[in-house]
């Protein structure tokens, strides 16, 4: 299951959930309970990685991975 990052917009506080692909965008609170999270974008779960969730950043345009 691919870990995604998260921040809350309200108290600014970052983290990761670990959630099916098909649930990344479900609603969620922070820790404080803030129902103003979004998911970070940037960062993707790791395509083949044997379910490790490992994260990585997409190529920079013009690169190959």
């Amino acid at each position: 299951m691919p870990v995604y990052l998260f921040r809350c917009t309200t108290c600014s506080e970052t983290f990761e959930r670990w959630r099916p692909e098909r649930r990344r965008d479900d609603p969620l609170t922070c820790a404080r309970g803030h129902d103003t999270v979004a998911r970070l974008p940037g960062l993707e779960p790791r395509e083949g990685d044997g379910g490790s969730g490992a994260l990585r950043r997409p190529p920079e345009a013009g690169q190959t991975t």
